[in-house]
């Protein structure tokens, strides 16, 4: 807080507003309890799978053949700035991945406001991914989806799982 303050009063723009604060203050909330969901292969809020898990996963996937196999990110239009918004958000997001994959998937949390699903391209995937696209998350919103075929090196799905987790 006070590295807040100090740069609000060298830039002169006096005091920091309340939403700088809250945002300020729910960044590092999530940001040091982050640490505890890792200890888990759970989260505990949405019942997704950690990214710990997710990893875990992907190199029991790789010693087989990940070939034929995809990541579906589904997240908010827009992210929500409110605390309650976001919780809701990641609940609806996690209920709605549960229902478009109902199968063996391995279904993760994969940033705060962002879910994903590893599963086989296969006949049934554009059907399961309009189901999510048509869920309503938020006030009437739909998530936005993202489908990326599993890399050929672990190291690089670890990679795209980072970069769709951010």
């Amino acid at each position: 807080m006070n590295d807040l303050a100090a740069l609000f009063a060298v830039t002169g723009a006096g005091g920091p507003p309340f939403a700088a604060l809250r945002s300020f203050a729910t960044g590092w909330a999530e940001h040091g309890f982050a640490p505890l969901g890792e200890l888990h292969c759970e989260d505990p809020l949405t019942g997704l799978v950690t990214a710990a898990y997710l990893r875990t996963r992907l190199a029991q996937l790789y010693r087989g053949t990940a070939r034929g196999t995809c990541l579906v990110a589904a997240e908010p239009p827009d992210p929500p700035e409110d605390l309650a918004e976001r919780l809701a958000a990641a609940l609806n997001l996690a209920t709605a991945l549960r229902r478009a994959f109902p199968g063996d998937e391995t279904l993760a949390l994969l940033g705060p406001v962002r879910v994903g699903a590893v599963t086989r391209m296969d006949g049934e995937l554009s059907g399961k991914v309009a189901r999510l696209r048509d869920s309503e998350i938020l006030y009437g919103h739909r998530p936005r989806v993202r489908v990326r075929p599993l890399p050929k090196a672990y190291g690089q799905a670890l990679a795209l799982i980072r970069s769709m987790g951010s």
